[in-house]
């Protein structure tokens, strides 16, 4: 993977849900709420944070900043638990099913997102009596689409499909920004340095009492790094994330993910992983010390 000296970091434009927001997702998504549900809804939210609407089984919950979620609550593949277990559609089956609802919701899907992957969603373990055997059994699938920028995938925002062709689900994680200015990045091995440092976040290897021998990086990677759906960030930055395995000393083996700020240290403030009111490039840092 190519690596630059530099990338774009962009600054999220802020906003904060109301009545309006909740109610044109709900239409984008197609869902048809007579006019006087409107005029019941109250302005904006009494969590002062988000915003939540809801109307028979479809619920709407909008973050600030652009983010939100859609769910069809029955058309859920598990509550209530249904006399049939109906498995989720093939990978393509679901891709094609999600293309076809994006071309009918125009202004929904946003600018520049493409589609990247269909991964499972919804998996229900099932224990089978005659072979004895825990099987895996994928109820839904999500499309996900990812937008790029300097040619590296950021946010995602994924239509889940249920096994009779349905959407059940949309998330939106995918913020509303603008640019601020281009920075200097780690280069891959200083920011395998880093993994050491506080400004790092291990995913996978979570036993306290766990010891490990031995910590292999198989791949690295590049990314911008949105956090999670209703979190309130100032900035999007672009991160490395290193996959491996590590051994403990029973010579069992666990994958890890662990991520790394790409952006220079000397340009952020504090350093650690971006997360709600966390670090935040410098204040007219931009292009500073950048080709």
């Amino acid at each position: 993977m190519y690596f630059p000296d530099a990338m774009m970091v962009y600054e999220v434009v802020p906003s904060m849900p109301n009545r309006d927001t909740a109610w044109n997702v709900a239409q984008r998504a197609g869902v048809a709420l007579p006019l006087e549900r409107y005029a019941a809804l109250p302005e904006t939210d009494q969590s002062g944070y988000y915003y939540y609407l809801t109307d028979g089984a479809v619920a709407v919950t909008c973050f600030p900043d652009g983010n939100y979620g859609v769910e069809w609550r029955d058309r859920s593949p598990v509550h209530p638990l249904p006399e049939r277990v109906i498995l989720a559609l093939g990978v393509d089956e679901t891709a094609a099913v999600t293309e076809q609802f994006v071309a009918d919701t125009a202004g929904l899907l946003p600018a520049a997102a493409r589609l990247t992957q269909v991964v499972p969603k919804l998996v229900r373990h099932h224990w089978n009596s005659e072979t004895r055997v825990e099987e895996a059994q994928i109820l839904t699938r999500a499309a996900v689409y990812r937008r790029f920028r300097d040619g590296f995938p950021e946010g995602r925002f994924s239509v889940e499909i249920n096994g009779d062709g349905q959407v059940c689900s949309i998330h939106r994680n995918m913020r509303d920004v603008r640019p601020i200015g281009r920075y200097p990045i780690l280069s891959p091995t200083e920011a395998a340095a880093a993994l050491y440092s506080d400004a790092a976040r291990v995913e996978g290897l979570s036993a306290a009492d766990a010891f490990y021998e031995v910590a292999l990086i198989e791949k690295a990677e590049m990314e911008y790094y949105d956090g999670a759906l209703s979190w309130r960030t100032d900035t999007i930055q672009p991160i490395y994330r290193f996959t491996g395995t590590a051994r403990d000393a029973g010579g069992r083996t666990t994958e890890f993910h662990a991520l790394v700020p790409a952006v220079r240290p000397e340009y952020t403030l504090p350093v650690e992983m971006p997360r709600p009111g966390g670090a935040a490039v410098k204040p007219g840092a931009g292009d500073a010390g950048a080709p």
